[in-house]
C-alpha cells in the first residue's frame, strides 16, 4: 500500500527545481555559469510542470539515473501534455503550451491517456475519442449516503462569505446527487464526516505528503479519492486560501466551480480531457446556469449508477441550440491547431474534434485579432514563421504573435516589420499577386504549398520559392466543388467547406506524399454543423 500515493492519487508534490543542460536536458546536479536566457526559463518551468502534474517521473530510471531528462522522453512528455489539453502537438514549450502552464488549474495530477486508460475508447477507425477517465476500484466510496463538513472559512482575499461558501458547496453536491444514488448531509462534526472541505495556504495540513500550495494562481486546491492510503484526509478536498474566491461573480476563482470540480474527485474521477467538461483540469469563469455536462454524468455513473429517482421538473421546451449551431460561418481556419470560425464580429473556437474550447456566445474577434473587419473571407497559418494572414474583399492582414501572458490562447498584433514609409494594414491582395475577393485558402505545412480558393479556380502558392500556380478547385480536389468558404488542413487531411442557404456541408481530402495530390474521403459531404461541430 505504500506506493498508492504515487500511483493511483497522481497528486501534485514537492518538486525540485531544475536546470538546463548544454545539450538540452535539465539536470538538478548543473548550475549553468551564466544567467539561463528565457528559452532555458521556460524550459525550465515546462518540465517542472510536467513532473508536478504527472507527465514526467520525478524518479530516476535506469536509464536516466543521473537525473536528466532524455530529450525523447521530454517530447514525449510535452506532447502529451499538449494533447491532453487539445493544443497542437509540437513537442516543444512553445508559447501556447507556456501559457497553458501558467493558467490556473487544478493540483491533481493528470492521467496520461493510453488505450487501455478506463474510460477511454478508440473508434473503429483507430482514431481516439476524447473522454472521461476514472480511478476505478477501490478509489470509490462503498456507500451510498455520505456525509460533509466544510471545515473553516476562507478570509481575504476572497469576498466570498460563509454563507456564499455554504450554499456553494449545497449547490456543487447536488450536481453529482442529480445524476447518481449518492446522497450528501452536512454534519457539525469533523469525525463523522466523510468529506471535509478546508481552506488554508502554504502548507496547510500535518498530513505527510500533502502538497503544499503555491500562493495566488497556479494551484486553486487539490482533493483526494476514497480508499486511497491518505489516512484522515482520505475522501477530503483542499483549497488554496490565497486564492480570491467569489460568489456569482464573473471576476476572481469561481468558488462553485471549483467546489464542484474538487468533489468530482472526493467522489473517484479523474481529470477529463474534454475541454468543456467539469473535470478538465484547468479552471473556468461563473456560469450562471451551469448543469452537469454529459461527459461528467457518463463519468460519474459509471461508478455508482443512474439516480433511480431523478428529479422531476416541469416539461420545458427543448433548449435552444448554442449560438454557434444558428450562424452562418464567413472564413474557418485552423490557427495553433485550433479551429477558428468567424461570423460577423465573433469567432468561436475548437479543438480538431470539434469540441468547443471557447464560450458558446462566442468571442469578439478582436479581441484575438486587433483591427480585423468584420465577417473575413478566408484566412490561414503560416507554419514556418508564424504569421496569419487573413483576407476581405481586395485588402488583407497580416497577424504575429503578441506572446501575451494571460490568456491561454494567445492575442495576435498587426505584423509592424514593414518600413515606417509603407502603410500600416489592410493592404492590397495585389500585392501578393492575388485576386480580390477570395473565398478561402489553406496551408499544407508539410509542403510549403498555400491554396488560395477564387471563384472556380485554386492558386497554389509555394512559400518556399515563392511560385504561383492555377489549377481548377474540383481538379485539385477531386469530388470537391467550386467556391468553398472555409478550408483548413490538419494531420494530412483538408477540409473545404461549404455554406449554404440551410447550413453548410464539409469535404475531407487526404494527401497522398507519393503523388503530392489530394485525393477525396469517401462518405462525404457531411454536415458541418452536426458532424464535426456536434449541434443537435
Amino acid at each position: 500500500m505504500s506506493n498508492l500515493k504515487s500511483s493511483c492519487l497522481r497528486w501534485v508534490v514537492v518538486f525540485v527545481a531544475c536546470t538546463v543542460a548544454a545539450n538540452g536536458s535539465i539536470t538538478k546536479d548543473e548550475v549553468p555559469a551564466k544567467a539561463p536566457d528565457s528559452q532555458e526559463l521556460n524550459k525550465v518551468k515546462g518540465y517542472e510542470y510536467l513532473k508536478k502534474y504527472g507527465y514526467l517521473s520525478k524518479r530516476p530510471t535506469k536509464d536516466d539515473a543521473s537525473g536528466m531528462i532524455p530529450p525523447d522522453k521530454a517530447v514525449k512528455a510535452i506532447k502529451n501534455l499538449q494533447k491532453f489539453a487539445g493544443l497542437s502537438e509540437t513537442g516543444e514549450i512553445d508559447a501556447d503550451t507556456l501559457e497553458l502552464i501558467e493558467r490556473p488549474r487544478c493540483g491533481v495530477k493528470d492521467p496520461v491517456i493510453s488505450n487501455d486508460t478506463v474510460g477511454v475508447n478508440a473508434s473503429e477507425s483507430g482514431e481516439r475519442r476524447r473522454r472521461y477517465v476514472v480511478a476505478g476500484p477501490p478509489y470509490q466510496w462503498d456507500k451510498n449516503d455520505l456525509t460533509y463538513m466544510v471545515v473553516n472559512y476562507p478570509g481575504p482575499p476572497s469576498t466570498i462569505t460563509a454563507d456564499e461558501v455554504d450554499a456553494d458547496v449545497r449547490r456543487a453536491f447536488k450536481l453529482w446527487s442529480d445524476a447518481t444514488p449518492l446522497t450528501f448531509r452536512s454534519v457539525d462534526d469533523e469525525n463523522e464526516a466523510d468529506i471535509r472541505l478546508i481552506f488554508g495556504k502554504r502548507s496547510h495540513t500535518d498530513v505527510e505528503g500533502d502538497p503544499p500550495f503555491d500562493g495566488p494562481g497556479g494551484t486553486l486546491a487539490h482533493a483526494f479519492s476514497p480508499n486511497s492510503n491518505w489516512g484522515a484526509t482520505d475522501g477530503d478536498a483542499h483549497f488554496d486560501e490565497d486564492e480570491m474566491y467569489t460568489h456569482n461573480m464573473p471576476t476572481g476563482v469561481s468558488f462553485f466551480y471549483t467546489a464542484a470540480h474538487e468533489i468530482g474527485h472526493t467522489l473517484g474521477l479523474d481529470h477529463s480531457n474534454v475541454p468543456n467538461s467539469l473535470m478538465w483540469p484547468w479552471g473556468r469563469s461563473y456560469t450562471s446556469e451551469f448543469v452537469l455536462p454529459q461527459d461528467d454524468t457518463d463519468a460519474i455513473q459509471s461508478i455508482y449508477g443512474a439516480n433511480p429517482n431523478p428529479p422531476t421538473v416541469p416539461p420545458t421546451s427543448p433548449p435552444p441550440p448554442p449560438v454557434f449551431c444558428t450562424v452562418s460561418f464567413s472564413s474557418v481556419v485552423l490557427i495553433r491547431g485550433q479551429i477558428y470560425a468567424f461570423s460577423d464580429d465573433k469567432l468561436w473556437r475548437f479543438d480538431t474534434d470539434g469540441n468547443l474550447l471557447s464560450e458558446p456566445e462566442g468571442e469578439l474577434s478582436r479581441t484575438y485579432f486587433p483591427k480585423l473587419p468584420r465577417s473575413v473571407s478566408a484566412g490561414y497559418e503560416r507554419w514556418f514563421d508564424g504569421k496569419i494572414y487573413f483576407f476581405k474583399g481586395r485588402n488583407y492582414w497580416v497577424y504575429k504573435s503578441a506572446r501575451a501572458s494571460p490568456p491561454l490562447f494567445k492575442m495576435y498584433d498587426v505584423d509592424s516589420t514593414n518600413l515606417p514609409s509603407e502603410p500600416d494594414y489592410p493592404r492590397l491582395a495585389e500585392e501578393l499577386n492575388l485576386p480580390k475577393k477570395v473565398s478561402a485558402a489553406l496551408h499544407v505545412a508539410d509542403e510549403g504549398r498555400t491554396y488560395i480558393f477564387k471563384a472556380k479556380k485554386a492558386l497554389i502558392v509555394d512559400e518556399f520559392e515563392g511560385n504561383m500556380e492555377e489549377m481548377k478547385t474540383h481538379l485539385a480536389f477531386p469530388g470537391g466543388q467550386w467556391f468553398p468558404t472555409g478550408a483548413f488542413y490538419n494531420d494530412g487531411y483538408a477540409y473545404l467547406i461549404y455554406s449554404h442557404g440551410q447550413g453548410a456541408d464539409y469535404f475531407r481530402f487526404k494527401w497522398d506524399q507519393t503523388k503530392k495530390t489530394f485525393a477525396g474521403m469517401p462518405g462525404y459531404p457531411r454536415d458541418l454543423y452536426k458532424e464535426l461541430l456536434h449541434c443537435p
